[in-house]
């Protein structure tokens, strides 16, 4: 059985996926997730034969994510899921070891052939190689800080929070931003200053610059 993980922003397109996964043989859905943080968490923890993720992922991005998975051991190998390939950008950054690049238009059958190949280390086509969308020799231990356990700790709903937080929305803001009533966003951010172990938000935002979630 080869064991997936998958990480997809939209809970839609994660749940389409997971379902897919479940229902081909040979496979074994480990985690359906939609927040990078726990997509490194869980694989550190699980140690999936493969991690797909999802290319629109935002901030460090989906090539800072398989950097740390592939160069940590949490994951024996790290496939793209993108809109469409980026092409213009496979030539500016080195191809990564242990990776490929699918789009939402593959078909069922071809997603699990391609999982398939790319795990029994067949060599992969230039074609299918990931599109890069940032600089692949980031350091991850400077702007990614997986380890550090509260920022672990926190669910995809609450990494939306934070991070609208710590660019400056205030709460009405992030509230009628994820179509949340007031008080549901305040207990939001009372539980993530009490995992982050602040007690202001200026120290979060200080947090998201010093763990390069937003540009100083």
């Amino acid at each position: 059985m080869i064991r997936v993980v998958v990480q997809q922003q939209r809970r839609l397109d994660r749940d389409a996926l997971a379902a897919l996964i479940r229902q081909t043989g040979g496979l074994d859905l480990v985690a359906a997730l939609t927040s990078d943080w726990e997509t490194v968490a869980v694989s550190k923890l699980k140690r999936p034969d493969v991690v797909i993720l999802d290319t629109a992922m935002p901030l460090n991005g989906a090539v800072a994510v398989a950097n740390c998975l592939l160069r940590n051991g949490h994951a024996k190998h790290v496939i793209f899921l993108g809109d469409t390939p980026d092409e213009s950008r496979d030539s500016s950054v080195p191809q990564m070891p242990n990776s490929g690049h699918l789009t939402r238009n593959t078909s069922h059958g071809e997603l699990w052939d391609y999982i398939a190949r790319h795990c029994s280390g067949e060599a992969l086509n230039a074609e299918r190689r990931p599109a890069t969308l940032h600089q692949a020799d980031v350091d991850l231990d400077r702007t990614l800080r997986v380890d550090a356990p509260e920022l672990a700790t926190l669910s995809p709903r609450e990494t939306e929070v934070f991070r609208l937080l710590a660019k400056g929305d205030t709460v009405l803001q992030c509230a009628k931003k994820l179509r949340l009533s007031v008080s549901t966003l305040d207990n939001h951010k009372a539980r993530i200053m009490k995992k982050l172990k602040v007690h202001r938000t200026v120290d979060l935002v200080r947090l998201a610059i010093r763990e390069g979630i937003i540009e100083p």
